[in-house]
């Protein structure tokens, strides 16, 4: 039991790093992609 909250904890942890980083990223490269279609 203990081991699957710390885990669920990690995951969520890791979904709101990947959303934190993935997101500007995303942002970024639709950004240029379409300021060099210009």
């Amino acid at each position: 039991m203990p081991s699957k909250g710390r885990r669920e904890v990690i995951m969520s942890k890791v979904w709101s790093l990947f959303l934190w980083l993935g997101l500007p990223c995303l942002c970024v490269i639709c950004f240029s992609q379409s300021w060099r279609k210009l």
